[in-house]
């Protein structure tokens, strides 16, 4: 299962980079640490700015790692797909600290017992600045990931990353 995951990864980024996308859209690749839904994870993300030619938007792709405790206090591993739209409140030109929020799906395609789970979702308030030729970003929200037998993980997202 782990080599689907990692497979599944692959074929996400590579279709999401040429298909259906408008040729003025940018993207990137980022790395984010922290908690999602009151777990610990990482997150691997690529962002598409302004696809379909709609300004101040981004969809974020993306495929993490969380392990933390479900509401009935048993510890779970995740392996999620993660899909996004982003509404930005400034433009990515502007200088300082410029700030976004967003919302989206997760499916947890493997998780403890090595079986599939279910959709979750997420909302967040995003900061971000420009730093070393890339984006420092911070993300705080809720978020909620199922796995479709048992109790859910679901609290706070607090996410730190950097993009390129």
């Amino acid at each position: 299962m782990k080599k689907l995951f990692i497979y599944s990864i692959l074929v996400l980024f590579i279709v999401t980079s040429s298909a259906g996308f408008s040729s003025a859209a940018t993207s990137e690749f980022g790395l984010a640490f922290g908690s999602f839904g009151s777990a610990r994870g990482t997150i691997v993300e690529l962002r598409r700015n302004d696809p379909f030619n709609v300004a101040a938007t981004t969809v974020r792709f993306g495929a993490g790692y969380v392990l933390g405790e479900d509401t009935d206090h048993i510890m779970r591993h995740h392996y999620l797909l993660v899909l996004d739209g982003i509404y930005r409140l400034q433009p990515p030109q502007r200088q300082g600290v410029r700030s976004y929020f967003g919302a989206g799906l997760n499916f947890d395609l493997l998780t403890s017992d090595n079986r599939s789970g279910s959709l979750g979702g997420q909302f967040y308030w995003g900061g971000e600045v420009t730093f070393a030729r890339g984006t420092l970003f911070l993300e705080a929200g809720y978020g909620l990931i199922r796995t479709g037998y048992s109790a859910p993980t679901r609290g706070m997202n607090l996410l730190f990353g950097y993009r390129l």
